[in-house]
């Protein structure tokens, strides 16, 4: 989602180059609303490598639907032929354990356009 969430933002020209997103949340699950906040990425990431005096720069958050968004990743993958998902890896993340880290499941997707292939 964060994603694909990036790359709209940067095609409408939301966004500088070096930008990303840090948190994400659903903001109305009725309307099916996110929240995207972000700044330009600092050397060594956003995670706790950046010592708490490196301020973040152009701090900006953004609400896009849900349908603006699969929209978007519908034409991207069509124009590009890589899957919106999981970026032809095969892979898509289904959970996260702090025994296990990344937790990784096949593509429903990919297995799905692969079998109308077969076909």
């Amino acid at each position: 989602m964060f994603d694909n969430a990036e790359a709209y933002l940067r095609a409408r020209g939301l966004v500088p180059d070096g930008w990303g997103i840090f948190r994400g949340e659903v903001k109305d699950d009725e309307l099916g609303l996110f929240e995207f906040e972000g700044a330009l990425v600092p050397e060594g990431g956003f995670g706790k490598k950046r010592p708490r005096s490196v301020k973040l720069q152009r701090m900006l958050t953004f609400t896009i639907s849900g349908k603006e968004l699969d929209e978007f990743a519908a034409t991207e993958e069509a124009r590009t032929g890589i899957c919106r998902d999981c970026k032809n890896t095969g892979l898509v993340i289904c959970g996260w354990g702090i025994d296990t880290g990344n937790r990784y499941k096949p593509c429903a997707r990919c297995a799905a356009k692969k079998q109308e292939q077969e076909a």
